[in-house]
């Protein structure tokens, strides 16, 4: 008999954990900043509204949002042995009916794990896909993949559905994008970077 080995190598770690959060009050703390500043920013969001720079308000919630963040990227790069400093900058988005993000990334040279916190996350308000950091994966291997059978090993992308309350954190390199939200209602969410 034939002894071999299939080794895992170049894996991409995401964490995701439920908060127990406030999410109303917090979404009434985003409202007061979206009234007094309405114009937004415009980056990867399609539609919605995206805040500027959180870090440094004198609100509360938003601190106490940004060390329980903080708290659980230590956890995170504990787990995968990668060193990291602070959490470098938070915003909100709020994508409406139809609003989306395109694909992109958070990387810079300095940026080391990134992530999304939810607030508010209806039915049908959109995923966000994780893609496969080898671009030709789908190519190479997806078509030769039984329909509905995709593994972690021959997937090209990666679906989280939106919760209220649910954090991911993954590499800042990794790719991803966000569905259009089908719902009436709004999709709330925290994005942020760690150095």
């Amino acid at each position: 008999m034939v002894k071999y080995m299939i080794e895992d190598i170049f894996r991409t770690p995401v964490y995701s954990t439920q908060l127990n959060v406030d999410n109303d009050k917090l979404w009434q703390d985003c409202l007061k900043i979206k009234r007094k500043h309405p114009g937004g920013n415009l980056i990867s969001n399609r539609g919605g509204y995206q805040s500027g720079q959180l870090l440094g308000l004198k609100t509360e919630r938003f601190q106490k949002l940004a060390n329980t963040i903080a708290k659980h990227a230590g956890d995170f790069s504990k787990q995968i042995n990668l060193e990291i400093e602070k959490l470098k900058d938070l915003w909100f988005n709020v994508n409406y009916y139809k609003d989306y993000n395109l694909l992109h990334d958070h990387f810079d040279a300095y940026n080391k794990l990134s992530g999304v916190y939810y607030v508010k996350a209806p039915r049908d308000c959109g995923r966000i896909i994780l893609y496969h950091p080898g671009k030709y994966v789908e190519h190479s291997w997806g078509v030769k993949t039984p329909k509905g059978q995709h593994n972690v090993w021959t997937a090209s992308i990666w679906n989280h559905e939106a919760k209220p309350g649910k954090l991911i954190i993954f590499p800042s390199w990794l790719e991803h994008s966000v569905e259009h939200n089908l719902s009436k209602s709004p999709r709330v969410s925290f994005s942020f970077n760690i150095v």
